[in-house]
């Protein structure tokens, strides 16, 4: 099955138009802004493909223990794409996503990819700026626009 994902990773490649390859442990790594990288391997039963997003280091304190409640929460949610984790050795959230192997192609991956991404930037934007979820960030940008109640006569 190594081959069929290495077969993957070329059509990824190609989609991308950039260079991918499998590495000698199974899998493949993409770095996406000097800020998001994400890993893609196997299942052990190799029936899924397996995509883990490192989306912002958590420095330790109070700020990590918040980000992680407000983690918690969103993963309660449904339905659920890519749940949130932490990833100790690093101190970073994490998103992570199983896919099926069987009908997937090098397009439908970028597209997952590409939604995957989205949401670790999401993250990293809100953690680079204090705020312990993208809702939360989404709110401030919010309130930092003008309304129709802000017009003054």
């Amino acid at each position: 099955m190594r081959d069929s994902l290495a077969s993957l990773i070329y059509q990824l490649a190609k989609e991308l138009d950039i260079d991918l390859q499998v590495d000698v442990k199974g899998g493949c790594s993409l770095l996406f802004q000097e800020k998001i990288t994400l890993q893609m391997e196997l299942s052990k039963d190799e029936t899924e493909l397996i995509i883990l997003s490192f989306a912002a280091t958590l420095p330790p304190g109070k700020f990590r223990e918040k980000v992680l409640l407000e983690a918690l929460k969103i993963n309660n949610r449904y339905p659920r794409f890519a749940p949130l984790g932490f990833f100790d050795q690093t101190n970073t959230l994490t998103l992570y996503h199983k896919v099926s192997f069987d009908d997937l192609n090098g397009k439908k991956l970028a597209s997952l990819l590409a939604e995957i991404i989205d949401l670790s930037l999401l993250w990293n934007k809100a953690i680079d700026s204090n705020l312990v979820s993208p809702l939360e960030l989404q709110m401030k940008q919010t309130k930092e626009k003008p309304t129709v109640f802000d017009i003054k006569q």
